[in-house]
């Protein structure tokens, strides 16, 4: 099994692929990073040696596009490191970049997969051919962390808001969620900027260059041990795709096995992080470089949004389709045709007949 070390920018580079992610942004209508395109990665996971199952065969490499480090990566990370994509033959290489970079590259097929749901679900909602085939965060759990001198949502009125990025992010779309909770005009009241990963915008709070941003486990936890504040998470959301596993739509009609395949190693991790408590918290403190205190807490609490099978109802799709339609951002369709779970259903009944799922 083999994981990525080197940056995106430096993958592209050797792939000669900057054309056809250019061309995919102006085809589908990608707004607002062509420009950085090329160069849009800051880092790559990377899984210590003995960190890694040694029974597992390389085979086939598969490239996987995720938006940052979190808590929502962690069953894929361990489908790595069980040995679960090596039984299916593929060995992954995980690379960070933006969304919609990771979108273009499984466009035009020199990325495989992308976590990044609900950009990919607003995106074939617009038309791009590209599916979400599962979701591995369910139910959003994000935290509001503004400075210690704001005592409430309603306070941030007129201050500056970050999150990772402005469009169809699941930070975004929900942020502004939020703040119409709390009687605030998302669109009037306060400014709302992208400022890349949680991460930097934990140090853009420490600098003190923004008021507040939206959080989730365990930077969420972090910033609340560095003073910070912890507000209100969304309410009324039952369900939301934050992450998950999207596919061309071209994948999957020409090597609906590859999908399945993946999509199996996806279902048995579910399974297993839910499962396996002890080791789970060892992957997140490795992956996330937390003390084990932090990494506990953040399993408690993210638990329990982890879909148990890869399944979500359409109910967190329609949520998609309509916060988007509120954004001044490019609108999105119907929630119908966001998803394509028909493989993800095949998948999920052998591995019942397995008794791998209950």
């Amino acid at each position: 099994m083999y994981v990525a070390r080197q940056s995106l920018a430096a993958f592209i580079f050797r792939r000669s692929i900057t054309w056809r992610i250019l061309v995919c942004f102006v085809a589908f209508g990608f707004r607002g990073i062509i420009s950085n395109a090329a160069g849009a990665a800051e880092r790559s996971v990377n899984i210590a040696p003995d960190q890694i199952d040694r029974s597992a065969k390389k085979s086939e490499r598969i490239r996987l596009g995720y938006s940052g480090p979190s808590m929502g990566n962690i069953p894929l990370l361990m489908a790595a490191k069980k040995g679960f994509l090596a039984d299916e033959g593929f060995y992954i290489e995980f690379i960070q970049t933006r969304s919609n970079v990771s979108i273009a590259a499984v466009l035009t097929g020199d990325m495989q997969y992308t976590s990044a749901t609900v950009s990919s679900s607003s995106a074939a909602g617009r038309g791009v051919p590209i599916k979400v085939v599962a979701v591995i965060v369910n139910r959003p759990y994000q935290y509001f962390v503004v400075k210690p001198n704001i005592q409430s949502i309603d306070q941030l009125r007129g201050k500056i808001f970050a999150v990772d990025s402005l469009g169809s992010s699941t930070t975004y779309l929900l942020a502004r969620e939020v703040l119409k909770q709390a009687g605030l005009d998302p669109d009037r009241d306060i400014k709302i900027i992208g400022s890349g990963d949680a991460f930097a915008r934990l140090a853009q709070m420490k600098a003190g260059t923004i008021d507040g941003t939206s959080m989730t486990p365990p930077q969420l936890l972090v910033a609340r041990n560095q003073g910070f504040r912890i507000l209100g998470s969304v309410k009324n959301v039952p369900e939301l795709p934050s992450t998950g596993i999207a596919a061309s739509e071209k994948l999957l009609k020409e090597n609906p096995e590859h999908v399945r395949k993946m999509l199996r190693a996806t279902v048995r991790a579910l399974v297993f992080v839910r499962e396996n408590r002890e080791e789970t918290i060892r992957l997140v403190m490795d992956h996330l470089k937390l003390d084990r205190a932090i990494a506990e807490e953040s399993y408690e609490l993210v638990k329990e949004a982890y879909s148990p099978d890869g399944s979500m109802s359409d109910q967190g799709f329609r949520l998609v389709s309509e916060l988007q339609r509120e954004t001044s951002f490019a609108k999105t369709g119907p929630a119908a045709q966001m998803s394509d779970f028909s493989l993800l259903r095949q998948v999920q009944s052998q591995l019942r007949s397995e008794g791998i799922l209950k």
